[in-house]
Order: C-alpha cells, then structure tokens, then sequence
C-alpha cells in the first residue's frame, strides 16, 4: 500500500541477482582533501578502505572519515574495523569489550602503515557501537570530530576513557558540532577544519 492509492500495488521481487553494496564509498575533494564514507564494517571493508587511501595519493592533504550512521558490534564487523583503525591511528588499542560475565577484554591493533595528514570525522546520532570506538580512538591522537553527538551504545561496548569525560552511554560530543539536519554544512566544515588549523595525528605508537 501506498499513500493516496486506492488499490495496494503488486510487485515482483527478482532473485536471480543479488544486491550488493559497496561497504566503502570515496572520492577526492577539491584542495587535495580525500573521502571516504564507511557504509559498513564488511569482511571486504579494509581492502576496499586501503584502495581508497591510496587513489589519494601519497601526499594528500587531509581525510574526511565519514562515519555517519555507521554501525559496528558483530566479530567481523569489529575485525575489520581494527584492520581499518590500524591504517589511520598508531594507537596500539582501539578499545575494551565487556560481556555479559563482565570479562574486560583489549581491541588490539596491529602496527601497522598509519596515516600523518590530518583527519576529520563526520558523526551523527548514527554513529553507533564500535563504529563510536574508531570515532573516539582517532580523536585521542588528534583527529576532530564534526557533527552532532554519537549514539552513546554503552551496551555493548566500553569506550576508552578520554578528556572530556568522553565514553560510553552518553556519546562522543563533536569538536565542531553542526546539526545532523544542516543539508551539506558538515562535510563543508569538515572541509574547512582540514583546511585550517588541524593537529596531525602521530606516525609512531604511542
């Protein structure tokens, strides 16, 4: 059923080839700034992420990580979010689940090629799970959020402890905070921290 139609509509649904969606999605800005939007933490996730990287080039001067409304929770999906963190931050974990018998176990990251230029995240309300985790861990060494609060999954996940009184349950709160509903105006301040003033994140571990 439809609105304002008067008889429901018949579909056929076609099997014959499944769909499937590219869980990365990149491009390159203007002023040598690369894009790239995390759709979802898929086991094919990473390599399409280190695709991406590279079509930047060597030199590029800064990277959007788009995380809005990325998800994040289930083994593979936080498997290939740590091989994808390792690639952007030197920090050796990512962050620590808690299960339901309150055993606290490490993320670990292994060492791996990790980016110098500047980084900014874009964040909503969507930014949800371990998806929050890579949020909060790239901010730690530097990165600046921009957007509007994480989605503060403390069921599941336990995030590190950061300045500000960061952490589960209430949300990652962003550098630049712009409404979820402001059309363009994140990824266009986005743009404008990378092309200001932008702390680099750290090329050893630390």
């Amino acid at each position: 059923m439809r609105a304002g139609a008067l008889h429901p509509t018949t579909l056929t649904l076609d099997t014959s080839a499944p769909t499937t969606i590219s869980p990365i999605v990149s491009r390159s800005l203007p002023g040598g700034i690369g894009y790239i939007k995390i759709v979802q933490f898929t086991p094919d996730a990473d390599k399409d992420f280190a695709a991406a990287l590279a079509s930047f080039g060597t030199d590029p001067k800064g990277l959007i990580l788009d995380l809005r409304n990325t998800l994040g929770g289930l083994r593979a999906q936080t498997d290939a979010e740590t091989a994808i963190a390792a690639r952007l931050t030197a920090a050796p974990v990512l962050g620590y689940i808690e299960t339901k018998g309150k055993k606290v176990q490490p993320i670990t990251l292994t060492a791996g090629a990790s980016v110098t230029y500047p980084i900014a995240v874009l964040v909503n309300a969507g930014t949800d799970n371990t998806a929050e985790l890579l949020a909060a861990a790239l901010q730690s060494k530097g990165a600046k959020l921009v957007g509007s609060k994480t989605f503060g999954d403390a069921g599941d996940v336990k995030l590190i402890t950061l300045r500000g009184q960061f952490g589960g349950g209430v949300g990652l709160k962003p550098d630049v905070l712009v409404p979820d509903t402001a059309g363009d105006e994140p990824l266009n301040r986005a743009v404008g921290v990378l092309s200001g003033r932008v702390a680099r994140l750290p090329s050893t571990r630390s």
